[in-house]
C-alpha cells in the first residue's frame, strides 16, 4: 500500500462570492500540491458559499466547461486529485 498525503481544507467560503471562493480554492490547492498533499478535499458548497436560507437557489451556477477546464488544468499540472463542493 502506498501512503497518500490528504490535505482536509478548512475554508472561510462567502455566500454568494462565486469568483472570490475560485480564486482562494485555487491558491489553496497550489498551497497544498507545494506541501506534498495527492489529494486535497474541500467542505461542501465551498464555491458557492454555505448558505441554508433561500437565496442558495440564486446562488447556485452550472457546471460549465470553463469551471472544469479551470481544476483540471490545476489538477494535472500539480498531479494532484481534487474533491470540491
Amino acid at each position: 500500500m502506498t501512503p497518500v498525503t490528504t490535505t482536509l481544507v478548512i475554508q472561510n467560503c462567502l455566500a454568494g462570492g462565486f469568483e472570490h471562493n475560485i480564486a482562494s480554492t485555487s491558491r489553496l490547492i497550489e498551497q497544498a500540491a507545494e506541501t506534498g498533499s495527492r489529494l486535497i478535499v474541500f467542505p461542501e458548497m465551498n464555491l458557492t458559499g454555505y448558505t441554508a436560507r433561500s437565496e442558495i437557489r440564486d446562488m447556485a451556477r452550472p457546471v460549465d466547461d470553463l469551471l472544469l477546464s479551470t481544476f483540471s488544468e490545476m489538477t494535472e499540472k500539480y498531479n494532484v486529485s481534487v474533491l470540491l463542493g
